[in-house]
């Protein structure tokens, strides 16, 4: 699934998480498992982006970054397999394919 998941527009957690609920794995179990993949794929983009730090001059900004992004991560992460464990993801599925037609429209016109 997340071989999948490199075609634009598509959501690679969404991808696990869907895969691994096809599966037949319990929805905690899938959202726990679609997030542990996730973290080779992070820590390789992070090594590989970790070449243009150039020394530690100006780095409050990246640091600053970092840990908003982790912070928000965070929170986003727990959000959605509260939603997982709690009732369907198909709402917010539909928002997601309605929205996308939108764009699309909106960039084909």
């Amino acid at each position: 699934m997340q071989g999948v998941a490199i075609a634009p527009g598509l959501s690679r957690s969404g991808a696990t998480v869907a895969g691994a609920l096809m599966a037949g794995m319990e929805r905690f179990e899938a959202a726990r498992f679609s997030f542990l993949l996730a973290l080779p794929a992070i820590l390789g983009a992070a090594l590989v982006e970790l070449r243009h730090v150039g020394g530690f001059a100006g780095s409050g900004p990246l640091v600053g970054g970092f840990v908003a992004a982790t912070l928000s991560g965070m929170l986003a992460i727990r959000w959605l397999i509260q939603a997982l464990t709690r009732g369907s993801l198909k709402p917010f599925a539909v928002y997601c394919a309605l929205l996308g037609v939108v764009v699309l429209a909106w960039q084909l016109l």
